[in-house]
């Protein structure tokens, strides 16, 4: 039942930032345009504060799950988070 607790969490969250990649790569297009990039950014801040719980839900029932752990550290580190993100080993 744990286990299906955590693959919950877990799934939410990375169902929210699945498509990242996409993201990253439509940010890395527009670095000319500060407006644009900038709205981009926040929008995938935005994202990734929407997947925060459900990261911190999971490591919270699993915290020896490395992709979990990378997941949430990654997440800290975009939402300026650092001393959170320097906390997961």
């Amino acid at each position: 039942l744990i286990l299906t607790e955590f693959n919950l969490y877990f799934n939410q969250g990375y169902e929210l930032i699945k498509d990242d990649m996409k993201m990253v790569e439509e940010i890395n297009k527009v670095t000319d345009n500060k407006k644009k990039y900038d709205e981009l950014v926040a929008k995938r801040k935005e994202i990734f504060a929407k997947a925060l719980p459900d990261f911190e839900k999971a490591y919270s029932i699993n915290p020896n799950d490395t992709n979990t752990k990378s997941i949430l550290k990654l997440t800290y580190e975009i939402l300026g988070q650092t001393e959170k993100a320097k906390a997961i080993n």
